[in-house]
């Protein structure tokens, strides 16, 4: 019975040494790419003329008087640039991915996208809010595997629609933050499924901006899910500084 244990590692044991290398070189090829689509990013900043914004209501800017991040966004490329930006918001209250799917169907969308230097999606947190509405916390935790697997499906889709219309533009896509308050009964369990959650958006051809550590602080919000003014003026800045200007 031990040689036959013996024979199994030994057997075994290259395989899975194979799948980890190949799990490796993949990471190492997506930080790859991204880190290349950051540099080029860099390097555009100063011909970036247009910038689009797509998805749910914060990227529309609700719970703001002026605009969400995405004006405060272009007010940051155009002090780092010295020149005037254009902005275009196809935000939509309640969309949900694959909302947004059937939005890129749209010729309005479509010449949107071709004509954008940057694009910054915000999407994937109402999938997770409809789950809450309709039945609560376990709801919730009951379907969040298959639904973080149709949110991926779609982001997948949406990404390569985007690259096929446009492949020059720079895509930013925003993480989710827990909208939860700490003395919620399922903060941590939030957090938890957000984290995991935001593992998603960092599968494609993509940078990533990491909102998770929002602060909660009353004055960075409008209501329990979306920034105030203060709170969107946060947003922005994470969002030039992590992909926009790393310098």
């Amino acid at each position: 019975m031990k040689n036959d244990y013996k024979k199994m590692f030994v057997a075994f044991t290259p395989i899975v040494a194979g799948a980890v290398g190949y799990g490796v070189y993949q990471e190492t090829v997506r930080k790859r790419r991204i880190s290349a689509i950051r540099l080029n990013l860099m390097e555009n900043i100063p011909k970036l003329q247009n910038v689009l914004i797509l998805g749910d209501s914060v990227a529309r800017g609700c719970g703001s008087s002026n605009g969400g991040f995405g004006s405060i966004l272009i007010s940051l490329i155009e002090e780092r640039t010295g020149r005037k930006a254009q902005l275009t918001n196809l935000g939509v209250d309640g969309l949900t991915s694959g909302g947004l799917v059937n939005i890129l169907k749209a010729e309005e969308t479509k010449d949107s996208i071709a004509r954008a230097d940057l694009i910054v999606l915000n999407i994937g947190g109402n999938d997770l809010l409809e789950l809450f509405t309709s039945g609560g916390p376990h709801k919730v935790i009951k379907e969040f595997r298959e639904t973080r697997k149709t949110f991926k499906k779609n982001l997948l889709y949406i990404k390569e629609t985007i690259r096929t219309i446009n492949p020059n533009a720079a895509l930013i896509a925003n993480g989710l933050y827990n909208p939860c308050e700490k003395e919620y009964a399922y903060y941590s369990v939030a957090g938890q499924l957000i984290k995991s959650w935001n593992k998603t958006y960092k599968c494609s051809n993509s940078i990533f901006v990491d909102t998770f550590g929002l602060s909660r602080e009353g004055i960075y919000w409008a209501d329990e899910v979306h920034p105030s003014d203060e709170g969107y003026k946060i947003l922005a800045d994470l969002i030039f500084k992590q992909a926009v200007d790393c310098s």
